[in-house]
């Protein structure tokens, strides 16, 4: 999903954590593309999935570095 308004981003979110983990429990492979999306919202939205998933804790620490305070105040709030 691309979307640029704050609200849609956390629905989209929110959807997405339940698409997290492949059906071997391991994190998804396009919401870990998506963690270097060009867009933020994009961004956060797939950190926010994976913030939960373990084996992705790695990736995703690393959006709390992220040029978008957007970004790194929705993934360390997950």
């Amino acid at each position: 999903p691309h979307v640029d308004h704050v609200d849609a981003a956390e629905e989209v979110a929110g959807a997405l954590s339940g698409l997290a983990k492949d059906k071997d429990g391991k994190p998804a492979a396009p919401l870990l593309k998506a963690l270097s999306s060009p867009s933020w919202s994009l961004r956060a939205a797939a950190g926010r999935a994976l913030a939960p998933v373990a084996a992705a804790r790695d990736e995703v620490l690393k959006l709390l570095k992220d040029e978008s305070p957007a970004v790194r105040r929705r993934v360390a709030l997950a």
